[in-house]
This record gives C-alpha cells, structure tokens and sequence, in this order.
C-alpha cells in the first residue's frame, strides 16, 4: 500500500529551533548636575575693609555641594571607585597660610584677587587644593545593594588679596573652579580633551562654577587729630648722669577721629624721622641748628616702649574704632637719653610725620 505523498513528506521534515542568546552587559553611569557657588554679600563683610589691609578678603566660606549620582557599578569585592578633579582657573604661582593650612591662590578675573579652595573627603574633613598636581582623586563609597553611588562632595573657596585694594566698586566674573569625572581599579578610560591628562571611565561630570560677585572696597575716612609742636621743658645735664640714662621732657596725645564704615577695625600708626626718613632706629636724628646739643637723642615712648621709626618698624595700635565711627586717643610720651660721648649743652629740634593705618 503507497503512503500518500503529504504524509510521507511529513516524514522527512525536521524541526528547527533558533535560539536568541541575549547578552547582558553592565551599563554603569555617573553623572551629576553643573554645580553653582554663590557667594552672599554677608560673607564678604572684610572686602568691604580691604583698602585698609588686604589679605583674607571673605569672612565666612563659600560652599556648594556636587551631587555625584552612579548607578549599575559593580560590586565586586575588588571594585573601588575614585572621583577625579582638576582645577580650571590659572595657578597664581603663590600660597598663603590660612587656619595653619597651605593654600595654593588661584587668578580671577581682577589681577589683585585670587581664590583658595578646599575639598571635603567624604568623611566630611576638608583638604586644601595644592598646586603639586594637576589632577587630584579621592575614594568615594562603594555602591550599595542595589549597585548604586550617591555621594555628596562638598567644595568651598575664598577670596584673598596679596595687597590693599583700592577703594572703589570691584567685580569677579564667573569663575569654571573645577570638573571630574568617576573611574574604578582597572577600568580602560578614555582621555578627556583639554583636562591634562584627566580620563573618563563612567563619565564626565559637569563642571562647578563660582557665580559672578561684586562688592565696594570702602574708603576708611580717619583724620589725624596730634600737635603742630611739642615743647620740651627744660633740662639740666646733671639728670642724665650716664649712657643710656632718659628723662621725660614732654608728653602729647595723639588721636584719630573716624567715620563709620561697615565692620569694626584697628586703627594703627606709625612714625617717620623728618630729618632722617630711613632711620628705622628707636632715636631721632637731632636737626642741624645753631647752638645744637650733642651727646642725647630724643625718643618717643608708648606705653613705656620707645617707638621705631620707619612705616614698617613702627606701626602701634591706637585702638579699635566701632562701626559707628568716633575718636580714639594714645597718649605719648618724649625723652632725653644720653649717649656714650660727652654732653654738650644746647638746642634740640627733632621731628616726626605720623601715618594712620588701619585693619
């Protein structure tokens, strides 16, 4: 009996599965948003001051925080994962100690101020940005169990200026501080451009920028309020019977009337030799005149202590003048001393120029 022809090829068909093979791979991703310092008013209350010394020009720190968002990372027992940074702006060459910490000064838009800048581990503790390196890293966490990182990582600048500044409205244009990106042990990276040498293995994070920030550096208003001239009372050679030997001969008040300004400060002066503007000694240069006594010097005395002369040598608080304004007032003290040599009676006639100061 013949099989029918459809049942017989039937017998000859076979039956063929495809197999789809999906691989799974890890598509690990770190990103964050851009990330904005805003300096306030508030913690910029010193450069307001800062025609009268410079330095440390904000009062407080300020922050932000980049928000480091990972997730899909591995796990493994020998994954770790590092964030890393390098700065943007120009390294000004120079580093100021700052709370007993090294902090390299980096350039703004004004030649005269420069940031200094710190990051936090994430234990919370702060480290300067030094400028022996480049590019810098730290260890962030391990991901948790569902394989993801969040960190939060602060980072905190100031500005400084190496000299006084000079009175009038300042502006700092934005500055680009800093970019990073994640990587893992021995993870291929690909170079980021224009980063020196900085490479992205999950991604680049995006940069942190310091907001545009203006203030006025005030001009302190103070007038020196002092005598034209000092009278010496009399003295007879007998009263300074060795060197080194001093006599009181006259006492004046020196006084500095200021107008309010924005934070509290020291006034400070200092005093030059009108004869002599280089001597930087304790002893006046005694003027050439008729009659001119030898063998004594003059010196002025605060508080006991002979003054130096010299913008540098001599500069003494006259006292801290409050934000109201107001008058402060030291009351100084002249003296003979007598010298090695011989004294020969006569004149003296010294003088001083006085400088206010303030901080």
């Amino acid at each position: 009996m013949s099989i029918p022809l459809a049942l017989k090829n039937l017998g000859y068909l076979g039956i063929f599965i495809i197999l789809l093979v999906y691989s799974s791979f890890s598509s690990a991703l770190c990103q964050t948003d851009s990330t904005y310092i805003n300096p306030t008013i508030s913690e910029l209350q010193l450069a307001s001051n800062a025609a009268g010394k410079g330095g440390m020009l904000s009062s407080a720190w300020h922050e932000a925080t980049i928000q480091l968002s990972c997730t899909e990372m591995s796990t493994g027992f020998s994954a770790q994962y590092k964030y890393g940074y390098f700065m943007s702006p120009t390294y000004a060459g120079a580093t100021t100690l700052f709370e007993g910490e090294y902090y390299a000064l980096w350039s703004t838009s004004d030649p005269d101020i420069f940031i200094i800048a710190s990051i936090a581990t994430p234990d919370g503790s702060f480290s300067p940005i030094s400028s022996n390196q480049y590019a810098w890293s730290m260890k962030i966490s391990k991901p948790d169990a569902n394989n993801n990182i969040q960190e939060a990582i602060r980072v905190r600048v100031r500005y400084f200026s190496k000299l006084s500044l000079k009175p009038g409205p300042k502006v700092i244009n934005e500055i680009q501080l800093l970019a990073g990106v994640v990587n893992g042990s021995g993870m291929p990276c690909t170079n980021i451009p224009g980063s020196g040498g900085l490479t992205n293995c999950y991604a680049t994070t995006p940069t942190v920028f310091i907001r545009p920030v203006s203030f006025n550096v005030n001009s302190i208003s103070c007038t020196l309020d002092a005598p034209a001239l000092v009278k010496l009372r009399p003295l007879n050679i007998s009263s300074l019977p060795s060197a080194g030997a001093t006599v009181e001969v006259a006492s004046f008040q020196l006084g500095a009337s200021c107008d309010k300004a924005p934070v509290a400060y020291n006034v400070y002066y200092s005093m030059t030799d009108v004869n002599t503007p280089s001597n930087t000694s304790n002893n006046l240069t005694l003027a050439a005149i008729p009659d001119q006594a030898s063998g004594v010097a003059l010196q002025v005395l605060d508080d006991g202590q002979p003054v130096s002369f010299g913008l540098k040598g001599s500069l003494k608080s006259i006292g801290m003048m409050a934000t109201t304004g107001g008058i402060q007032r030291k009351m100084l003290n002249v003296v003979y001393v007598r010298g090695n040599e011989m004294v020969k009676p006569g004149k003296v006639n010294a003088g001083v120029t006085v400088t206010l100061a303030y901080e």
